[in-house]
Formats: structure tokens, sequence, C-alpha cells
């Protein structure tokens, strides 16, 4: 059955569903190794639960667009943290977290059931990184689908636009990106998938100024999202040249660091932005 989330004693006692206030109270949990047993749990939009005997699976309707919520998973020494990639009610977001016969939680990267079904099977080449051929090409032409349809589903958008950018294919992406950048002022993806396009077309000035708008966006939802923001705000700051005013500089450095410190622990062989922490 699946039941409204409205207490953690509905749900299994390893399993929480957490909104950070903001990215550095992340930044200060992944300081600290850990997300913490009273971290609040996600207080609006539409939490559900349901289990079967391989497995729960939490599905997520968000009402409100500055909203984010971290699936939490722990055991007595790991503990695993994913974003769970909502954006408003467009986009809801189911996320399945395997179980062994004995019914505690296995601590791979949960399986991630989005919206868009075109999105999906691009989000696992981007997490085990496939570049062979036949691959590729499937990957790049349900890409095109799902970056297409960008105003649709956000979150399927940025998948799509990941996969372009991982395979270097800009002039798939035409200028959406812009479309996304400014259509969804929260969305710290859109804001790094923009910089790195305006940025692989030289226009340095122009990416660098969008990725001063991290400071106010939320955090990411994959992977790429922070790891591309993290190397281009690392290129530009140690850059000659000046691309920001002293003011911008330090809101720079300021992002720079947070993202290096929610870099810590970050799953690498997962697409979507999950982090694995032994609490040893």
């Amino acid at each position: 059955a699946t039941h409204p989330w409205k207490g953690h004693e509905l749900g299994p006692d390893w399993l929480r569903c957490v909104e950070p206030r903001d990215p550095e109270e992340l930044a200060a949990w992944m300081d600290r190794g850990r997300v913490p047993s009273r971290a609040r749990r996600t207080p609006r939009g539409e939490l559900h639960l349901s289990a079967d005997s391989e497995g729960v699976t939490l599905s997520w309707v968000n009402h409100r667009p500055e909203a984010q919520a971290l699936l939490v998973v722990d055991t007595a020494q790991e503990q695993r943290a994913t974003m769970v990639p909502s954006e408003a009610s467009k986009s809801p977001c189911a996320m399945r977290t395997a179980c062994d016969p004995s019914g505690l939680p296995l601590l791979a990267a949960p399986e991630v059931k989005l919206a868009d079904a075109y999105a999906e099977p691009i989000l696992r080449y981007l997490g085990e990184g496939d570049t062979g051929a036949a691959g590729l090409l499937a990957s790049l032409a349900l890409a095109e689908h799902a970056f297409a349809g960008k105003f649709r589903d956000v979150v399927a958008a940025c998948v799509g636009a990941y996969a372009l950018l991982a395979s270097n294919q800009l002039e798939r992406m035409h200028d959406w990106s812009a479309n996304l950048f400014f259509g969804f002022p929260h969305a710290a993806d859109a804001a790094t998938i923009h910089a790195e396009w305006l940025a692989r077309h030289g226009r340095h000035a122009e990416a660098a100024a969008a990725l001063l708008t991290l400071e106010s966006r939320n955090l990411p939802w994959f992977r790429d999202g922070l790891l591309l923001a993290l190397d281009r705000l690392d290129r530009y700051l140690r850059a000659g040249k000046k691309l920001w005013t002293d003011e911008e500089r330090g809101t720079a450095e300021h992002i720079h660091r947070r993202f290096e410190r929610l870099s810590r622990g970050v799953d690498l062989r997962a697409g979507i932005l999950s982090w694995f922490i032994s609490k040893a």
C-alpha cells in the first residue's frame, strides 16, 4: 500500500526525507560528515511511501519551486544522502531504495524514477559514463527530446542538456540554455548548464555572470551540476583575465568554497547528486 508521509513512524527507522534550509546548511552537514538525526523533515509538498519485500519507494510532488528535498538512508556505520529532483508539480519524482532479505537498506544510490520516461535512460548514461557509440547515439537522440521539452519538465530538460554537454554536441542545444536559465530562477542546474554553454562558445564574461546566480539558487539536483560549476569557477578564479569586480569575485569565491565542501563524499558513479558517508 502507499501511504501519505505524515510522520517518521510510517516509514522504516532508517529512512528520512529532510529539507535543508539553504545550501549553507547542507554544506555544514557535509563538513560534519553526516545529516544529523534532528534535521527537519520536508514540511510541504506531497510525500508518499510504499514498500515491498525488495525495497522502499518514496515519491514527492513539490508545490514550491524554491523547495528541495534530500532522501537520507541510515545504517549504524554509513549514510546515503541523495537530492530528490523535483521542480514544482510539473516534475514529480520517485526514488527507490533497495533492501536485503532482512529488510535492511542497501546503500547503493537510489533508483530514480523521473516523470519523463525519456530522461531515465539518459540519467543512467550519465551515471555510468557509457561512451560506447550505440549508447551515445541513443542517449543523444533522447537528450534532444528531453531538452526540447524544457518548459514542460525542467528536470528532464537538465538531464538532456548534461548529456549533450558531455558529448560536446553544442549545436543541438541551440540557445535553449538561456530559456532554462531565465525561466527557472531557482534551479542551480539551469545556471550551470547555461554558464557551461556560454563558456564553450567563448562568452566567458557572460558565463562568469551566470555562475554568480548560484549564490541565490537551490542546490543542484545532479552530480554534473555540482562538478561542472565547481570546475568552471575554479578555472575563472585562477585565470589571469579579470571577469568579475572585486565584490563579485568575493561572491564567486564563496560559491566555490560551498561547492567544494559539498563535493566531499559525492558518489561519482551516480548521475543524481548523492553522498555516501562513512560514520567510522
